[in-house]
Parts: structure tokens; C-alpha cells; sequence
């Protein structure tokens, strides 16, 4: 380079911009948000709309959308999560329950618990000293509710059925009474009555029915009494099964099932190792009041085993126990295996059920209303779990090297695909299933990429024969196809720009061949067929027409006719 002065007496060139890279560029995926996320803590989600573009060869930054094949896949998620952090722990006063009953005065319950949510779908009882400040005034939990005036007693059929579900502890209560509804848990070889407590109804008619279908019979093991009870005497497992009873137009059943007598003993040592750890004590005994009777839960039956005087339910409890006196509690079932064994904290659930355990040798699942009157706080039902996993790694996605570019799988002109390996490994590096790893964070497996073979043409077949074999025009055709010029494969529509080779073209076909002319070559055939040279080829070809009106005549060869004009007049003889 010299110094500019010494090019003064040059005309200097005008500076300005000129155009560069002007091919297209590839197309690609881009998401348009059109939402605000869902939550603003605790995880929430977000939409978008996902388009395939490519930019636009102008000064303005435009874009245009296509067609979503023409973007290499996945096809990115349209819904995202967000603000995935946990929400801080705050109190929640829970809104009251539903009054106790359908119309008069009833109760209503209510619990405040320190809260947190930590996900989407998870909200967590936590510990209340995670939460700021104090309680919300007033921590009442308990107050009255008044529904409608109860209505005069219909006369339609109305039976009452108790929700709840009993468990069978020992074989001390060898002789069960129920009443219908929720599920009853049995030692087999007991004999349990089923009551039908039905108003307004004949309770003769009562009828029952197996698993919905096949009426249970009047006589037998498994029968209705006269009194319209269930009983099923010295149950067997094959009695298990769904049984329904039908007054009139109402309807209620009962889920019985079996377990072991020891697998009945070890679950009554646990409620008993339980209750004695809580303070009740390990006995399951309720004081006799005035309302009581002879002994405590003494379970009693008419003298021929057929109607139960008065079926396990908690109504029929609380009418010779009193409330108090009753070894009520909250009772907790095994957690639930933590929700994250990996990466950090998790949560844990169980049930909580009130429960009522009788020294008879049975267990009584309740409302939890009656825990919550006798003051009881219901423990928490879900925790956090697995901060010993923070040290180990969740499965994550494991990608392999990027493989050469390749004209395989072209995409466009000019514009080729490669493609990577994607597997899920484990902490330890092994393989596992893709089923371990979040779809959503899979890395895509396929890119386009620069390729000078991925051109498109037109590619032709041979022509087809005329459509026509002789004695006028007809047409020829062939297919034309779009593929690429490498490996012979569709192209799609890559061949916009070039032009289209014919498809169809005319064609001329040859002459038709004349059929050949039956005639006499001589003024003398005539006298051919009565002289009976026909059969002989010569004569038969030179005098083609007489040999054919003799044959076709059935005239005998030398019959008289009349002389046929021939075009060798000048002929003297054959």
C-alpha cells in the first residue's frame, strides 16, 4: 500500500456498502412469547407460540414463517415452566368444612397450618416455625353451623349406610355385625351380618346382590335372613367381593375383603405400640357409661345369629360411650417414598386417618370431625425428604460428537443435515432408559449444516412407446420427479426454480399396411375355374378374383359366366 498522496490525480472511489452473503439462510425455530407466567413463585408455565422462520435478505431485520417441516426436529415444547423457585412458607387458614348435617344445627372445622409451595402441583406442610409473625386471629376452629329446617319424613325408601371402612384385628370378635356402606376388612372363618337399614321400607323385601349382578339366595351359607340381613357364615377368601342391597329405589353395598390372622395381629401390636407411645395407653378399652349396657363393645345377637341388636358403626359407639371416653386419635400411615432421590429435596406423603380401636379386636375408620372435637391437631401429611441426595446427581442427558455433514438427508439446496447420538446416564455414568431423564431438556439430535452435493434437479424417465401403432399422430410420455442429485430421493420442493422438463410429447406413427388386392391379372381367367387349374398356386395367385367367385360360388370349375374385364387386355394367354 502507498500513501494516498501519491494517487491525488486519481479519482478516489465512492465509499459505500455492498451486499455480501446473499444466499438464504437456514431456516429455524423461534419462539413467540404470548403470555405472562402462571405463577410468580412455586413454578408456574408460560405459552409461546413456536413458528419456523428464516430471516429475511433486507436491511430491515424481516423475517418470514414457513412450513413447520421445513425446520430440522424436535419442534421446541410450547409450554415452558417458570419462576420455578419455592414460594416462601406462609399461613393458610383452611375454609370451613361443609356443615356436619344436611339441615338443623350442626358443626363446622377448620385448620391454620404453616404452608409452602415448592412446585406446581405440591404444596407442603411445613414446620410453623418456618413461618413469619403469629397466627392469623382468632385460631377458632370449631363453630356452629345452621342449615334449612329439616323437612317432614319422606315416605320414600331411605337407607342409611355408614361411609367409613372396619378392619378386623383378632378372632376375639369372631362374630361381626355391620352396617352397609364403605369396606369391611375380615379374618376369614368369621361370621359377619350385614344390616340394610332401610326407613319406610319392608325390610322382607330387602334383596341382595353379588358384585351387582346374582341375587343372593335365602338359604345357605351366604343368605338373606327374613329380616333382610346379609350373613355370611364362617366367611371363606372366596367370599370377597362387593354386596349390594336394594329397597325400593335406594341402593348401598359394601366392600368386603380378607387379610391373614397374622397379618391382623401385627397390625393390631402396631396400633397398640402406636397408642401407647401417643399417651392413650396400649389398651383400646372405652368406659361403660349410662348410656352402655353389660360390658363395653360386647357385641351381641338375637339367639338364632340373625340380626345383629346393634351393628360396629360410630353412631352406635356414641350411644353407650361417651365421646371422651371413646380411644379416639389421628392415626398415621407409612410414608410414601420420597419424591426425589436425586439432585436435592423432595417431598414425603401418608394418610391420616381418625380412628377408633376397640379391646374387641377391631379398628373403625371415622370422620375426622370426631378426632377434631376431642382437640386433637391432625399431624402433618406431607414433609420434605432427600436432603441427602444433594450429593447425588440426577440422570441427565449424555451427548455424543457432532458427525460429519452429510447429503443423506439434505434439507434444502445447498444445505445438508448431521446428527449426534443422545443417551440418559446415570450418576455413575451408565446408561438407563430415556424414560429417567426429562423429555423436555433432550438436546436436539439433529442440525443442519453446509453441503455442496445437496442440489436438487429434475429427474426424468424414459419416454413411453406412441400411443398409437400406425396411421396418425399420438403421444409419448415419462415421469418427472424432484430429487436430489446425490442420493436419488424426493426433493420436495427444491425445484421451484428450475425449469420443468416436458412430461408429455407427440409422436408420428408408420403407415398402416394395405391389405392386398384380390384381382384377375389376365382376360383369359375366366376360363381357369372350368378347366380346374384353381388348385394350383400359380393359376390361384394370377387370377385371385375367378378362383375366389368360383370357390365362393359353389359352382362346379368350368360352369359358363360372364367374362370379367381384366387390365391386361392385351394379354394373349395365362
Amino acid at each position: 500500500m502507498m500513501k494516498s498522496e501519491r494517487c491525488q490525480h486519481l479519482p478516489q472511489p465512492v465509499k459505500a456498502p455492498r451486499p455480501c452473503n446473499e444466499h438464504r439462510c437456514p431456516t429455524r425455530w423461534h419462539a413467540f412469547p404470548s403470555g405472562v407466567c402462571s405463577a410468580s413463585c412455586g413454578g408456574g408455565q408460560q405459552q409461546r407460540t413456536i413458528r419456523c422462520i428464516y430471516d429475511l435478505l433486507d436491511d430491515k431485520g424481516g423475517v418470514e414463517e414457513v412450513d413447520d417441516d421445513r425446520c430440522p426436529p424436535p419442534k421446541p415444547p410450547r409450554v415452558v415452566l417458570c419462576n420455578m423457585a419455592p414460594c416462601p412458607p406462609s399461613w393458610t387458614v383452611d375454609s370451613w368444612s361443609e356443615c356436619s348435617v344436611t339441615c338443623g344445627k350442626g358443626t363446622q372445622f377448620r385448620q391454620v397450618r404453616c404452608e409452602q409451595k415448592v412446585s406446581v402441583s405440591t404444596v407442603a406442610t411445613v414446620n410453623e416455625t418456618l413461618c413469619s409473625g403469629q397466627k392469623p386471629p382468632p385460631r377458632v376452629n370449631r363453630q356452629t353451623c345452621r342449615r334449612k329446617d329439616c323437612p317432614v319424613r319422606s315416605k320414600q325408601s331411605v337407607i342409611r349406610v355408614d361411609l367409613k371402612s372396619f378392619s378386623q384385628l383378632s378372632l376375639r370378635t369372631n362374630k361381626v355385625p355391620l352396617l352397609v356402606g364403605g369396606t369391611a376388612v375380615l379374618i376369614p372363618g368369621t361370621t359377619v351380618l350385614v344390616t340394610c337399614s332401610v326407613r319406610n321400607f319392608n325390610r322382607s323385601l330387602v334383596t341382595w346382590h353379588r358384585e351387582g349382578g346374582r341375587e343372593v339366595g335365602r338359604v345357605g351359607r351366604v343368605k338373606v335372613s327374613p329380616k333382610g340381613v346379609l350373613r355370611i357364615r364362617a366367611s371363606l377368601p372366596s367370599d370377597a367381593g362387593v354386596y349390594t342391597c336394594r329397597a325400593g329405589h335406594d341402593s348401598a353395598a359394601i366392600n368386603v375383603s380378607f387379610t391373614t390372622a397374622l397379618d391382623a395381629r401385627r397390625l393390631e401390636s402396631e396400633k397398640m405400640a402406636f397408642a401407647a407411645a401417643a399417651g392413650g395407653g396400649g389398651g383400646g378399652g372405652a368406659r361403660r357409661t349410662e348410656r352402655g349396657g353389660k360390658g363395653d363393645d360386647e357385641i351381641r345377637f338375637d339367639d338364632d345369629e340373625e340380626e345383629p341388636r346393634h351393628p360396629i358403626s360410630i353412631r352406635g359407639l356414641l350411644k353407650r360411650f361417651l365421646l371422651a371416653d371413646l380411644p379416639l386419635r389421628f392415626y398415621p400411615h407409612p410414608w410414601s417414598a420420597c419424591s426425589k432421590t436425586c439432585g436435592g429435596s423432595g417431598l414425603q406423603s401418608r394418610d391420616i386417618t381418625c380412628e377408633v380401636t376397640m379391646e374387641r379386636g377391631y379398628t373403625l375408620v371415622v370422620n375426622d370431625s370426631y378426632c377434631l372435637s376431642k382437640g386433637q391437631e391432625k399431624p402433618i401429611e406431607t414433609r420434605d425428604c432427600g436432603y441427602g441426595s444433594r450429593s447425588v446427581a440426577c440422570p441427565a442427558w449424555n451427548v455424543g460428537p457432532w458427525r460429519e455433514c452429510t447429503d443423506e438427508f439434505c434439507i434444502r439446496n445447498g444445505i445438508g443435515s448431521r446428527i449426534r447420538s443422545t443417551h440418559c446416564t446415570a450418576h455413575n455414568g451408565s446408561t438407563i432408559g430415556s424414560s429417567n431423564c426429562s423429555p423436555e431438556s433432550r438436546p436436539i439430535e439433529q442440525e443442519e449444516c453446509p453441503h455442496e452435493n445437496c442440489t436438487a434437479k429434475w429427474k426424468t424417465s424414459e419416454w413411453t412407446s406412441c400411443s398409437v401403432s400406425c396411421g396418425s399422430k399420438g403421444s409419448k410420455t415419462r415421469t418427472v420427479d424432484c430429487v436430489w442429485n446425490s442420493t436419488g430421493k424426493p426433493a420436495s420442493f427444491e425445484c421451484e426454480t428450475l425449469p420443468r422438463p416436458d412430461d408429455t410429447k407427440t409422436c408420428l406413427a408408420p403407415l398402416c399396411p394395405q391389405p392386398e388386392v384380390c384381382r384377375d391379372e389376365s382376360k383369359y381367367c375366366v376360363q381357369i375355374p372350368a378347366l380346374q387349374m384353381c388348385r394350383f398356386p400359380q393359376y390361384r395367385h394370377e387370377c385371385c378374383l375367378s378362383c375366389s367367385l368360383s370357390s365362393s360360388s359353389g359352382r362346379p370349375q368350368g360352369a359358363p359366366r360372364p367374362p370379367l374385364r381384366s387390365r391386361h387386355d392385351d394379354d394373349d394367354a395365362v
